[in-house]
């Protein structure tokens, strides 16, 4: 199945769930940068996280996070889209913990988020949280209790196989609504603890087996949207001439005088670029 994120409320109107298949998503990126498998699965998590809580905010909302720690892999960034795009970095994909001696993502820093309308007043909110743990759904959870003040449940799970391809990647979201009382809540916390894996064969064939294994049957539910998702990269040759304007006039000039051509990589999607100087000469000539 091609990736996907689905939204229902129970019936009784206590809750509301996400639920995403990122698979091909979270593959894509993992290949793009290889990524070593430990690296991978908390870089997959935030990716699946990411897009379950984009997809609950406003229908125009572009959802940014990044997490800057002190652990072997460095900072951690995803980048998700109204329109169902996603993208994102690892500072050190191949980064082993084993090495170094330090947890692949660390328990201290900080987790950035940066929310903005994609529409004409391009409002921008921003907000900034403590590392709590170094897991990541965690993370996640603490920025929705202190930043967005939704008490929510996230559980994120990627699959690999002996050498480290993603098999699958996928999560459930859970947020508590005004309608909820202690004992429906109470039992929904129960269920989503005991879930010791999400991928199952149902939830791998069925398009809402995710909200099948944690309603079991005795909870009614409705599925009231469904979103695309897939990993793509918006770079190209424009966007990468637009960023030699935080260069120096001098520093550009010295680039063309060497007379060498100017290797660009896209930290996202690992596209090359090759900027000659008589494009960088031409930059520098007056309008």
């Amino acid at each position: 199945m091609a990736d996907f994120i689905l939204r229902a409320i129970t019936r009784s109107g206590a809750f509301r769930l996400v639920v995403a298949q990122a698979t091909e998503s979270v593959r894509e990126a993992v290949l793009r940068q290889k990524m070593v498998q430990p690296v991978a699965d908390a870089f997959g998590k935030l990716m699946v996280g990411a897009a379950m809580i984009r997809s609950t905010l406003h229908t125009y909302e572009r959802f940014q996070i990044s997490i800057k720690h002190n652990g072997a892999a460095g900072d951690l960034f995803v980048d998700t889209w109204p329109d169902g795009m996603v993208r994102g970095y690892v500072q050190d994909p191949t980064a082993d913990p084993n090495v170094s001696g330090r947890p692949v993502v660390g328990a201290i820093g900080v987790v950035e988020v940066s929310r903005s309308r994609m529409q004409r007043d391009h409002h921008i909110y921003q907000s900034i949280t403590e590392v709590v743990s170094g897991n990541i759904v965690d993370e996640l959870e603490m920025y929705m209790a202190e930043s967005e003040q939704l008490p929510t449940s996230l559980r994120a799970q990627i699959v690999f196989d002996e050498s480290g391809f993603v098999l699958w990647a996928g999560g459930v979201l859970v947020q508590v609504l005004p309608e909820a009382d202690h004992a429906d809540l109470k039992e929904l916390v129960k269920r989503m603890d005991e879930c010791t894996t999400l991928y199952t064969p149902e939830t791998t064939t069925v398009r809402d087996g995710l909200f099948r294994l944690i309603l079991h049957n005795d909870i009614p539910f409705d599925v009231v949207a469904e979103e695309t998702l897939v990993f793509r990269c918006n770079c190209d040759e424009l966007r990468v001439l637009s960023s030699f304007a935080t260069l120096q006039r001098d520093e550009l000039l010295e680039l063309v005088n060497e007379g060498n051509s100017l290797d660009v990589t896209c930290g996202y999607c690992n596209r090359h670029y090759v900027v000659s100087p008589d494009v960088i000469r031409a930059l520098l000539e007056p309008n």
